[in-house]
């Protein structure tokens, strides 16, 4: 995750580099707008944080294992919440609307009941 907040802050600083000293309108508005970025990259890392802390503790209270769902976590898309997780294992496809679903969600949410076996298989349930 650091990683790619590096390379995003590399593309967008390469853009507002400040190299001289003199404090021009121009110069202000880039140092503001390259603030801002910083700002927002901060808030989105922290958000994703809590988010996948949320998800692997929720797992934690339902299922009691920490391994399991560290597992699971650490393999399945950031993309689904531990709600989702239980709805996709749970639920038949077509009851949340799979056939609706386009290529690329597919593709996501068919990533999620191997990941839930594969773990299963490794921790030796």
């Amino acid at each position: 995750m650091k990683k790619i907040l590096a390379v995003i802050c590399l593309l967008v600083t390469h853009g507002y580099s400040i190299a001289d000293s003199s404090k021009t309108i121009e110069s202000i508005e880039k140092q503001q707008a390259y603030e801002k970025v910083i700002s927002d990259l901060e808030k989105f890392e922290n958000q994703f944080t809590d988010f996948a802390q949320e998800r692997e503790l929720n797992c934690i209270k339902a299922f009691g294992h920490k391994e399991f769902c560290a597992c699971v976590f650490n393999e399945m898309p950031i993309a689904w919440s531990f709600s989702q997780y239980i709805a996709i294992t749970t639920k038949p496809k077509e009851k949340l609307g799979y056939n609706k679903f386009d290529k690329e969600y597919k593709e996501v949410f068919d990533k999620v009941r191997p990941i839930r076996n594969k773990c299963v298989d490794k921790l030796k349930f």
